[in-house]
């Protein structure tokens, strides 16, 4: 219910943004701000107009906190992905280690400090610019291939459910059949409408190698990942079967050893 809540309720919220944006700026406005040097005139030039400067000054604090707690999500999400990955034994096993007062994944999250911290001195050693040129591109990459994962999962829960028909007491008309095909072409269609608006999404980034190698990069990731997959399942079916399997670990319950009994 919670998760219900927050995705409808951030959507409508996405909507009626995105919505009051294009009418305080006018369609065609709002289309060249978006793809012009300083995008963010698409917030703070209604804001003046209709607030004052001095909205948007806290316009402007508000978007430092905002992008601070956007890139702490990400962070955190990929600290946990190398964790499940130490866990699993798929790389650096220590990638799985947690902290012994805290509880916390602190290897695979100071791991990925390191990697974020080495491409913010790529920019700086390359002069660019790490919000507009990084932190933007990053982004688009990450949330195009996370809507792929998100179609994949639909695709996979009508395969699993009504293709091999794993768990037939469980299946649904509705939960296993009608809502993975219907979200999964939603997210095909919002694929398409993110792949032909990449550019203006990008703005002044689109002019960048990292803009141009991004279909790329998403072809090689996928190939890739698949590519890996299909190895440890020939070559290391035991490594493969333990893929995402660790979750399962923690909630077994305790069973007491099988004693012989003594009369």
């Amino acid at each position: 219910m919670a998760t219900m809540i927050a995705v409808i309720g951030i959507g409508v919220f996405y909507t009626f943004i995105s919505w009051g944006v294009v009418v305080g700026n006018g369609p065609d406005k709002a289309v060249e701000l978006a793809s012009g040097p300083t995008p963010f005139d698409l917030l703070y030039v209604p804001t003046a107009q209709y607030l004052g400067p001095w909205a948007v000054t806290v316009f402007e604090w508000l978007v430092v906190g905002g992008s601070f707690a956007c890139a702490l999500a990400i962070h955190n999400s990929a600290a946990r992905y190398l964790f499940a990955f130490g866990r699993d034994g798929l790389f650096w096993r220590r990638l799985g280690e947690a902290h012994p007062k805290h509880a916390s994944p602190w290897v695979a999250s100071l791991t990925q400090s390191v990697f974020a911290a080495a491409l913010v001195a790529v920019c700086s050693l390359t002069r660019s610019d790490p919000y507009a040129d990084l932190f933007v591109l990053v982004a688009i990459l990450a949330t195009l291939l996370l809507l792929i994962v998100q179609t994949m999962c639909s695709v996979a829960t009508v395969i699993y459910f009504h293709v091999k028909k794993q768990h037939p007491e469980t299946a649904s008309w509705w939960r296993t059949l009608a809502a993975p095909i219907i979200g999964g072409l939603g997210m095909v269609y919002v694929i398409y409408l993110m792949a032909s608006n990449m550019q203006a999404a990008a703005g002044t980034a689109s002019d960048t190698l990292f803009f141009k190698a991004i279909p790329y990069l998403v072809v090689g990731l996928f190939a890739g990942s698949m590519a890996v997959a299909l190895y440890l399942r020939k070559v290391r079916p035991e490594l493969y079967e333990r893929i995402g399997s660790t979750i399962y670990d923690d909630h077994e319950p305790v069973r007491e050893p099988d004693y012989p009994s003594s009369r």
